[in-house]
């Protein structure tokens, strides 16, 4: 799947537009802006997001779960890193039947045991995530 989303980038986009259209209710996706002990910032670059692959990590948020529960869920899943969710940071409704939700998160791991620069954390889910990276903040050179 992660193949075709690179070599078809504008079929995904267009079921996509089509999945948010004929969407029946309303979806909430949540996501963690990580900091670790040194101040810098965690993205990832997924598979799946063909024109802007780095991205903060997170996930949709499951029936009956708490946002902030999503953001430890799903960063647990993908990266292999506990972290400590804080405060809401950000809310807002890109589209008029889907809510997006920003966390403050910490991490008291060493991310550089986890994460070298340019390398894949060892836990890393392939099938999401290529591969993510600790970035001093202000400072993202993504390529």
């Amino acid at each position: 799947m992660a193949l075709i989303s690179r070599r078809f980038p504008r079929l995904i986009a267009m079921a996509l537009v089509s999945r948010r259209f004929f969407q029946i209710g309303f979806s909430v996706g949540a996501v963690g802006v990580v900091f670790d002990l040194e101040g810098k910032i965690l993205l990832v670059e997924y598979a799946f997001h063909p024109k802007m692959p780095w991205g903060l990590p997170g996930g949709w948020v499951n029936r009956r779960e708490y946002p902030a529960t999503t953001v430890r869920r799903e960063i647990k899943e993908e990266l292999s890193l506990d972290i400590e969710v804080g405060p809401l940071l950000l809310a807002e409704t890109p589209s008029r039947n889907h809510l997006d939700l920003a966390y403050m998160c910490r991490t008291d791991n060493t991310v550089g045991v986890l994460i070298t620069n340019y390398s894949i954390i060892s836990g890393l889910n392939q099938s999401n995530c290529r591969r993510c990276r600790m970035f001093i903040a202000g400072r993202f050179n993504v390529h």
